[in-house]
């Protein structure tokens, strides 16, 4: 059964993952700054990036295996609706 705290850590994941994104994007364009332009620097920013990519991916998808299923969040609120009836 889908749990509505996990919603929380799912949501955490999802953002860490957003900003671990965004630090690799700043890392390739800088490292293409800094390499000058030549192919060489190029083909190595990029594969950083790649790599840095996959990664992240990776931790994602593990991270929300942990947590478990996360509840759909019309079936968050529907929780709530029944929390503040009672």
């Amino acid at each position: 059964m889908p749990s509505t705290a996990n919603s929380a850590d799912a949501a955490a994941i999802e953002a860490a993952y957003t900003a671990q994104v965004e630090a690799l994007y700043k890392q390739l364009a800088t490292g293409l700054i800094d390499g000058g332009g030549t192919p060489q620097a190029e083909q190595q920013s990029v594969d950083r990036f790649a790599t840095g990519l996959k990664f992240a991916r990776g931790a994602k998808e593990l991270a929300l295996k942990v947590i478990g299923p996360v509840a759909a969040p019309a079936a968050v609120d529907m929780a709530r609706s029944k929390k503040a009836r009672k």
